[in-house]
């Protein structure tokens, strides 16, 4: 609540900013509290989680139609940065997962590879079947993450030295470990500075 008060006052200053220096120092509140509301929300996701709250609601999914739709609605995204978003996933292709859980590891994972993404490089989504479960890929040919910051990337608020956006929340891949954990997957990271890094999810 006080988060959405301040943003709502911050609104109604850039709308009506009496010259152009308070309406940007308006619009940075707003940009700000809007981030701060992200943080907000991920840290009780996280909370709750972690607490048990959370009840999965598991369901059969096709893969390849969920994977399309996360890449769809990160399009415009992408193609600010010159990105190209692969889809790889076999039709047919389905698992037992929570939907909602299931789209917003796609959504982080593949935000992830975008924001440390090289310009005019890919992000790829990839699956497939082995010996009755899935591995599911991310991989981006991206600036990489050091050796020493793999063991930390997945713990609350950890940036690793190369990772010099800061527009996120640093709970991203906090949510991605606990959704895997969740459903009783597991997660393993590979990456190379100035290569690019890979998720692979084994359900």
């Amino acid at each position: 609540t006080p988060v959405s008060v301040i943003m709502a006052y911050a609104e109604n200053l850039a709308a009506h900013a009496p010259d152009q220096e308070m309406g940007e120092q308006a619009s940075a509140i707003l940009l700000e509290s809007r981030r701060m509301q992200s943080i907000i929300a991920q840290l009780l996701t996280l909370t709750r989680g972690y607490e048990g709250k959370y009840r999965l609601e598991r369901e059969d999914i096709f893969l390849r139609d969920m994977v399309s739709d996360v890449l769809a609605e990160l399009t415009e995204q992408a193609a600010a940065k010159e990105i190209t978003l692969l889809e790889q996933v076999p039709a047919g292709l389905h698992l037992s997962a929570d939907q909602s859980l299931l789209t917003q590891l796609l959504l982080n994972l593949v935000e992830n590879g975008i924001k440390y993404g090289k310009r005019g490089g890919t992000v790829a989504v990839s699956a497939l079947a082995q010996d009755g479960h899935v591995l599911l890929t991310i991989q981006d040919d991206g600036i990489g993450i050091e050796e020493k910051d793999l063991p930390r990337i997945f713990d609350r608020f950890y940036r690793a030295d190369q990772a010099r956006d800061r527009s996120g929340s640093g709970l991203g891949l906090s949510i991605v470990k606990w959704i895997v954990e969740l459903h009783g997957w597991s997660i393993q990271v590979t990456s190379t500075l100035g290569k690019g890094t890979r998720f692979a999810i084994q359900i």
